[in-house]
């Protein structure tokens, strides 16, 4: 791969993972941001709700796809986080779940949405056996 230029289009923030180990391989790598990504504020009226939802534990599971969710999520929910079960998609986003005091219920083996719904399907936690199905296009 040396010597290969490669565009990486990429989020507003998020781990500088990729480019780092393409130019280590000697590529030379061009990023351009695609998307930004901002936080909703607590004050958000969808988040009061789910707040009070999450506060008087009618919200099972959680999903945490991302460090910036889990930070996003500590920051929104605080100490609720802990009335409901979290379902991370990665051994990243559980380290920053911990890191942030929060331990995940189940973690995906394969890290895609087709893997995290699995692993909540297999946990003893989930009523009935959980999902059984996920959307293929999703």
């Amino acid at each position: 791969m040396s010597g290969r230029r490669l565009l990486l289009a990429r989020a507003s923030r998020g781990r500088a993972v990729l480019a780092e180990e393409l130019a280590a391989a000697g590529c030379l790598v061009d990023e351009v941001v695609v998307y930004s990504s901002t936080d909703i504020e607590p004050d958000d009226p969808e988040i009061q709700r789910l707040a009070a939802q999450l506060a008087a534990g009618r919200i099972d599971w959680i999903t945490v796809t991302s460090s910036a969710i889990a930070r996003s999520l500590a920051r929104l929910f605080g100490e609720n986080l802990r009335r409901a079960r979290l379902a991370s998609i990665s051994p990243v986003t559980s380290a920053t779940l911990r890191e942030l005091g929060h331990e995940p219920a189940v973690e995906a083996t394969e890290y895609t949405m087709r893997g995290l719904v699995e692993a909540i399907g297999r946990s003893p936690q989930f009523p009935n056996g959980g999902p059984t199905q996920v959307d293929q296009e999703g």
